[in-house]
């Protein structure tokens, strides 16, 4: 059984397994140390979200070829960092593969796909109902020994509708691993507001790509 402690030194809360319960522990957020002897801040059981929460890495595929404009994705690539939150966008009428999932910054800078062999079955959970969050786990090469840039995602898959509670799993999940989340909506602002699940850069006058369809739509 799994809850909600908040920690006296930066007001977070933070999901507490049952054997730590009454010991001490660090918090994953200011790092500060804990006991965790006074009542759950909200009592709220986790089991049911941490099992409803199903997570993977990945490689972003086609990391090394040109997008439609000519733009480079290994120049993109560079720009990006650890703990930036991506987006997913189903396309529509790809040639190679029908069930293709661009990975795009905030931005829309797309940087490559996801891999043939899981995105049928991310499009088929997407349909479905599913949701996803992704971030950037690790950035490899740019080096002189590996000059192509290669990017590890860290994606998040659940069904729940409480958002802020799935917000607040993650969220810790992230802080334990020492990454710090990274919400863009453009290359310069940085802010709080997650993009959802299959979100679309529209035009200036709300119209979606003529290949990209969204399931919120």
């Amino acid at each position: 059984m799994n809850k909600l402690f908040l920690c006296p030194s930066c007001e977070k809360q933070v999901i507490v397994q049952e054997h730590h319960f009454g010991l001490q522990m660090r918090c994953p957020f200011c790092q500060q140390i804990f006991t965790t002897i006074q009542e759950p801040s909200s009592g709220t059981e986790l089991d049911e979200i941490d099992a409803n929460v199903y997570d993977w890495t990945t490689n972003v595929t086609g990391i090394t070829h040109r997008n439609r404009r000519g733009m480079k994705r290994q120049l993109i690539a560079s720009q990006c960092e650890v703990g930036e939150h991506i987006m997913f966008l189903f396309e529509r009428g790809n040639p190679y593969d029908p069930y293709a999932i661009r990975v795009c910054r905030s931005n829309g800078e797309q940087l490559g796909y996801i891999p043939r062999n899981e995105a049928r079955e991310m499009r088929l959970d997407g349909e479905s109902g599913c949701r996803f969050d992704a971030y950037i786990l690790q950035i490899m090469g740019g080096t002189v020994e590996k000059p192509n840039f290669g990017i590890l995602l860290w994606i998040f898959q659940y069904e729940s509708d409480d958002l802020s509670q799935i917000d607040q799993y993650i969220d810790q999940q992230l802080a334990e691993a020492e990454i710090i989340p990274l919400y863009r909506s453009s290359p310069i602002a940085i802010e709080r507001n997650k993009p959802r699940f299959i979100t679309i850069q529209r035009d200036e006058f709300g119209n979606l790509p003529p290949d990209v369809f969204s399931l919120d739509d």
